[in-house]
């Protein structure tokens, strides 16, 4: 509870109490006792986690949850805590988690889950994959300098990055049953 969560750099309790608001506006009233959630890029399963303990707050309990993300070891990980850990076990049922691309979840039958959502939906540091031998944080840089300078491999790099957020969210749509709710907690501007 009081160790940093990867890419935030606060503990779980201060990211729980970040998110509550938001939680209580969207996942409380639409989400029901006994429903079935997917995390899309769950990471180790920490959002799906407190997630699950603020609806059980406030009485929504017997949850099935699942979700993929792209790195092998946080799914892992998430497969660990919702498997083994006592305290997630008595929050929600373990569905299934997997490593897959949130852009191409064409495995998972459509219209399987009473909520679909994304804690954060990453950005394509290199869509024209121009640098792919230079640390991240140097292909961010380069990114900027691409729009100062480039103006059309920007603008395509751009259609790149949009058509990844909406193959993702079209996903998301898809696994959702229909007239269930997808979310998107937070994204990325680029």
């Amino acid at each position: 509870r009081t160790m940093k969560l990867d890419g935030w750099g606060i503990s779980f309790d201060e990211v729980k109490e970040m998110l509550r608001p938001w939680k209580e506006q969207v996942f409380v009233p639409n989400i029901r006792s006994g429903d079935t959630i997917y995390e899309s890029a769950c990471g180790v399963g920490m959002n799906l986690l407190l997630s699950a303990e603020i609806l059980s707050e406030h009485d929504i309990t017997g949850l099935t949850v699942s979700g993929n993300d792209y790195v092998a070891e946080s799914v892992d990980i998430a497969s660990v805590i919702w498997g083994d850990d006592e305290e997630a076990k008595q929050l929600a049922h373990k569905g299934f988690f997997c490593r897959a691309d949130s852009s191409r979840l064409d495995y998972i039958p459509d219209n399987s889950f009473d909520f679909a959502y994304s804690g954060y939906i990453d950005p394509i540091v290199d869509p024209l994959q121009l640098w792919p031998n230079i640390t991240v944080d140097d292909q961010w840089g380069k990114g900027v300098e691409l729009c100062k300078t480039h103006k059309k491999k920007a603008k395509k790099a751009q259609e790149i990055q949009n058509e990844w957020y909406a193959s993702w969210t079209l996903h998301l749509i898809r696994i959702a049953k229909p007239g269930k709710v997808i979310a998107i907690e937070n994204g990325a501007e680029s």
